[in-house]
């Protein structure tokens, strides 16, 4: 090994004299401990609430956290579901042959009766319960649609027609082939977190299926969807923690050869973890669909950290075997690693601290809690790892006879097949532009889950046959009060939704319009006018007057100024809604002077802030490099060499968006993460070489020698903890749920990709740019015959 740099020798032993906090920490080890360990126990307590006994830290189901922070939507929106009320539906069907049997239509009152007991439910609309005013005899009878009237045909085979051909509910509470009832459960104001919490469509199910003799029923709509994507996160977090655990413990037993040492990696990640996960906790953090990573990548991040501190520690045992003691041997590790430590945590760090630029609170909170989970996988691997080590022993070093010989190969390509490294490299880079040119941006809150999972498959037949789950609004205001009982701005709503309803993504709407139709039929006893409209607005105003304020609440405000168009889509990724919207928002400037529209719902802005994820990735990937090229430019003290060491670490990301765009996968608020996250954790193989090479060539002017020593010792702990990176990351790929899929199988490749890189790349521009090496003497000109003969 080179002369320790720095670190000064005692004059009596030789061995190096270790800085106060390294000797402190490696001869105390047992004080240092006792701390650590009440610091855990009070992160637990703000963890875990034992009075309670239920964690502090939830999970939210909500999108508020995927939305835009700039932007005002939210509030307006909010003002809507205010006056309207929610549109948020569970949307259940009860499918049969022939749904309008006598005995089908008994069961169907029954489920909804019994559904209208629930105490979290507000409204159930469906066939069994809706208004059907019909003009008998003289008199217009307001009864619910399946009620028997005398002197009105309700037979199966006429409520069958009467509902396909309904203004008010074919394509909506009735299937478009009549193979099923559709029921709309209105939630009310129940927040999404409580719905999960109340089990809700579960219990919504069980009332089904208890009554329903039909030949199956379905659950779906986003409160479901949402509640499921909840229970999905609880059981990732729940099944992949642990295993991300024992693949760690199991990695750690094979680099190391030894059961005993793979404890210290599992006892410094866990209260690291602790740590973090108590900060979020304390800080009122309720965690996400995004935020749901930042344990998984923690622990893999920290294993990483560790790494470093034990291989430094046997390299150390393997070199000075008899000649110190143990607790000195620990004492130096911890302070040949301290500085890379400190600046991989640094960089890690500004990779995650770039993420909080995003427009998206999801996004800028996981940045920010990763950041803080860098700090403490840092802390933890330099005060806790450390009297592990002391406390648990020597043991032999591992063999790494083997990977001398792979140092030495990957050694003689890169001095002596530099330029076909970097020949490689471009082509890769190449290639990776390539992909990255074709990257679509998409998010999709019902596509996310598996198309296995229940509520999915429900979603999905709900969508092809009812209309659709993802509701959003069309508001329109005018400009004088009682302006909806004019004809004319009737008459320009109806035609709006006749142009929507054409459009490919749109399952079913209504509004107002449909309303009175429906009324206007009625009283007038005449099904020819079916698609017509009053067009008397004092008759308007006295067909409203014949039903109650809550019937007609979801379509019109009490001064009758602002009427909604309440609208399902079968469609659900944001790139589909998003080109609705604009299309809309196009055919919105048709309607009269005196009506403004503004479309709103919570996946409408969700479909919206997608756009921002693409701006907010180019901001934070900009800052990432700005801020690792400022730490590196810190510690190189030259830009020309900062820039050379940060080029290796364009490539990971560059390929990372290479691989978005061949594989088809889409930016999303999960896959926007990936670029920093990779960014961040490819420059610390980077720095560690770079450190250890500028170390070992101070006073090594051959080049060869230099890199195939630096191989050896930094080559072995990062292919390890790249193999617990991409294991770790891996697991997380195995999630039922498609964005941390996404996430995990990406992210494990490109940082497979990132390991190629830092043993040929890294090591190569180390090489040809001799980054910390002395000038080589120039040789000495050859003396000519005469000048040798003078001598």
């Amino acid at each position: 090994m080179a002369k320790e740099e720095n670190i000064p020798l005692d004059s009596q032993t030789g061995e190096p004299r270790y800085n106060a906090i390294a000797r402190f920490i490696g001869f105390n080890p047992w004080l240092i401990l006792s701390v650590s360990i009440v610091m855990t126990w009070a992160a637990m307590t703000t963890l875990y609430d034992f009075e309670k006994s239920e964690p502090r830290l939830q999970i939210d189901p909500s999108v508020n956290a995927l939305l835009s922070r700039d932007s005002d939507d939210v509030a307006f929106y909010q003002a809507v579901k205010d006056e309207f009320g929610n549109e948020n539906t569970v949307v259940a069907a009860l499918i049969a042959e022939d749904p309008f049997s006598a005995a089908h239509v008994a069961e169907a009152k029954k489920i909804v009766a019994e559904l209208e007991l629930f105490k979290d439910v507000e409204e159930v609309r469906s066939l069994a319960n809706s208004i059907d005013p019909q003009l008998i005899g003289e008199d217009v009878i307001t009864e619910d649609f399946f009620d028997q009237r005398e002197g009105f045909d309700t037979s199966p085979a006429a409520l069958r027609k009467r509902a396909l051909a309904h203004p008010l509910y074919s394509h909506s509470l009735v299937a478009d082939d009549a193979s099923g009832l559709a029921l709309m459960v209105q939630i009310g104001n129940l927040s999404d977190k409580k719905f999960m919490r109340s089990n809700l469509d579960h219990r919504i199910r069980a009332v089904m299926e208890k009554h329903w003799t039909g030949s199956g029923v379905l659950v779906g709509g986003m409160p479901p969807v949402k509640a499921e994507t909840s229970r999905l996160l609880v059981k990732t977090i729940t099944r992949n923690l642990p295993a991300v655990f024992l693949m760690g413990y199991v990695i750690f037993a094979i680099a190391f050869r030894s059961l005993r040492k793979a404890i210290v990696p599992l006892v410094t990640i866990g209260i690291s973890l602790t740590w973090t996960l108590a900060i979020m906790a304390w800080d009122g953090h309720q965690m996400n669909v995004v935020t749901t990573i930042v344990p998984i990548l923690l622990l893999t991040l920290g294993f990483a950290y560790v790494m470093y501190m034990l291989s430094e520690h046997q390299n150390l045992a393997r070199e000075k075997a008899g000649r110190v003691s143990h607790r000195m041997l620990v004492s130096q590790a911890l302070q040949e690693v301290s500085l890379p430590i400190a600046m991989t945590a640094l960089t890690t760090m500004a990779g995650f601290l770039a993420l909080t630029v995003s427009p998206l609170k999801a996004i800028r909170d996981f940045g920010y809690y990763s950041a803080v989970g860098v700090v403490a996988s840092a802390l933890a691997s330099v005060i806790v790892a450390p009297p592990l080590v002391s406390i648990l022993g020597a043991t032999k070093p591992p063999d790494v006879s083997r990977f001398s010989k792979f140092a030495g190969f990957l050694a003689d390509i890169v001095s002596n097949r530099t330029r076909l490294v970097f020949i490689g490299s471009g082509i890769a880079g190449a290639l990776a532009l390539g992909g990255a040119l074709q990257i679509a941006v998409d998010v999709d809150i019902v596509g996310n889950l598996s198309p296995t999972t229940q509520v999915r498959a429900d979603s999905d037949e709900i969508n092809r046959n009812y209309g659709g789950v993802v509701p959003f609004y069309v508001v329109i205001d005018a400009e004088e009060v009682e302006a909806f009982d004019e004809y004319k701005n009737l008459i320009a709503v109806r035609e709006f939704q006749d142009w929507l309803e054409k459009q490919p993504e749109t399952g079913d709407t209504s509004s107002l319009a449909d309303f009175v139709r429906m009324l206007y039929v009625a009283f007038a006893g005449d099904e020819s006018k079916l698609n017509r409209l009053p067009n008397d607005a004092s008759l308007t105003a006295q067909l409203l007057m014949f039903v109650e304020p809550e019937e007609r609440r979801p379509f019109i405000d009490e001064e009758r100024k602002r009427a909604t168009v309440l609208v399902r889509s079968k469609k659900s990724h944001s790139a589909e809604l998003r080109s609705l919207i604009k299309r809309v928002e196009t055919r919105l400037k048709q309607l009269p002077k005196n009506l403004k529209a503004r479309v709103t719902g919570d996946t409408i802005m969700l479909a919206e802030a997608a756009d921002d994820i693409a701006r907010g990735q180019i901001e934070g990937l900009a800052i990432a490099f700005g801020a690792i090229f400022l730490i590196l430019l810190a510690y190189l003290r030259s830009p020309a060499l900062a820039g050379i060491v940060l080029v290796p670490n364009v490539f990971p990301v560059l390929f990372y968006f290479g691989l978005l765009g061949w594989s088809g996968t889409p930016l999303n608020n999960s896959t926007a993460l990936l670029a920093c996250v990779v960014l961040g954790i490819a420059v610390d193989d980077t720095i560690h070489f770079v450190i250890r090479y500028r170390r070992e060539g101070a006073e090594n002017s051959d080049s060869h020698a230099v890199a195939r020593i630096c191989l050896e010792a930094i080559g072995r702990p990062v292919t390890y903890t790249s193999v617990l990176l991409v294991a770790g990351l891996l697991i997380l790929g195995l999630s039922d749920l498609k964005n941390l899929r996404e996430f995990g199988v990406l992210g494990a490749t490109t940082l497979a990709f990132a390991w190629v890189v830092d043993l040929t790349l890294t090591p190569a521009l180390c090489v040809r740019f001799r980054i910390g090496q002395p000038e080589e003497a120039p040789e000495a000109p050859e003396l000519s015959q005469s000048t040798q003969s003078v001598a």
